[in-house]
C-alpha cells in the first residue's frame, strides 16, 4: 500500500497495488453546431477503479485509510451542453453544464450494496471589456451531491474573480479564488451503520487566495526562424 499520506493521525490516504485493470463499453452520440455543443454518452464499467469507494478500518490502530479500489460495476448516463452568450458587445458569457446519473454496485464486508443517484454541475463564467484596458471576470462552478462506490460528497460552490489592466508592453493584474470559501474542501461522508461504518469528514485545502501579478514583456518581435536543410529539401520533393 505505497504512498501513504496522513491527513490526521487517524485518517490515511492510500495508494493500491493490488488495484487491477477494468473495461468500459461506452456509446456516445455529439452534436456541434457552431458553439453550441451537445454530448449524450452512456457508459457500462466492468470493475472500474474508484477513488475512495470503500474505506478500510484498521480497528487495532483507530486508523481509517481511503485507498481506490476496484468496485464490481458502474453504468453511468451522462448530458454536457457548452455554449456561449453574448449579453452586451462588451459583456460575454459562457455556459456548461453537465447532467448525470449513476449506478455503483459495490462488495463491502462480504454484502453487494448497490447505489444509484443523479448529479449536476453548472459551470459559467462572465467576461467584461471595460473601458482604458480593463477587463473584468467572473466566474463559479455547482455541483450537488456526488456518490462513489458507498460514500458521497456534498455540493460544493466556488465563486472566483479577477481583474486585469492592460499597458503598452506590461500587464497587471489581481485574482481572488474561492471567494466565500465555500468549495475548496474535501468531503467526504459515508453512511453504513449496518456495516459499523458511519462518518463525516471534510479537509479544508487552501482556501481563498488573493494573487498579485504583474507582467513586462522585453524585446521586440520574434523573427521567424530560417528553415533547415531538411525542410529546404522536404519543399523541394513536394514541389
Amino acid at each position: 500500500m505505497p504512498a501513504l499520506f496522513f491527513f490526521n493521525p487517524y485518517t490515511v490516504l492510500a495508494g493500491n497495488i493490488q488495484a487491477l485493470p477494468n473495461i468500459n463499453r461506452t456509446l456516445e452520440l455529439v452534436v456541434n453546431h457552431k458553439s453550441l455543443f451537445v454530448a449524450l454518452h452512456y457508459t457500462v464499467d466492468d470493475a472500474p477503479i474508484v477513488k475512495y469507494a470503500t474505506p478500510l478500518l484498521d480497528q487495532a490502530n483507530n486508523l481509517l485509510f481511503w485507498i481506490s479500489n476496484n468496485i464490481e460495476s458502474r453504468n453511468h448516463l451522462g448530458l454536457n451542453v457548452d455554449f456561449p452568450l453574448g449579453i452586451t458587445d462588451f459583456w460575454q458569457s459562457n455556459y456548461s453544464i453537465g447532467s448525470y446519473w449513476r449506478k455503483d454496485k459495490v462488495r463491502f464486508a462480504d454484502a453487494l450494496i448497490e447505489v444509484s443517484n443523479p448529479f449536476l454541475s453548472i459551470d459559467m463564467t462572465h467576461s467584461f471589456r471595460l473601458p482604458n484596458d480593463w477587463s473584468l471576470e467572473l466566474s463559479g462552478r455547482w455541483n450537488s451531491v456526488v456518490w462513489q462506490g458507498t460514500i458521497y460528497q456534498p455540493e460544493q460552490t466556488f465563486v472566483n474573480f479577477g481583474v486585469q489592466k492592460r499597458f503598452k508592453n506590461s500587464t497587471l493584474g489581481l485574482s481572488w479564488t474561492d471567494i466565500f470559501n465555500t468549495g475548496s474542501f474535501n468531503g467526504f461522508n459515508n453512511d453504513l451503520p449496518e456495516q459499523g461504518v458511519v462518518y463525516d469528514w471534510i479537509y479544508d485545502l487552501e482556501g481563498g487566495i488573493v494573487r498579485v501579478s504583474y507582467t513586462y514583456n522585453f524585446g521586440g518581435k520574434v523573427r521567424k526562424a530560417r528553415d533547415s536543410g531538411a525542410d529546404d529539401v522536404l519543399k523541394r520533393v513536394n514541389d
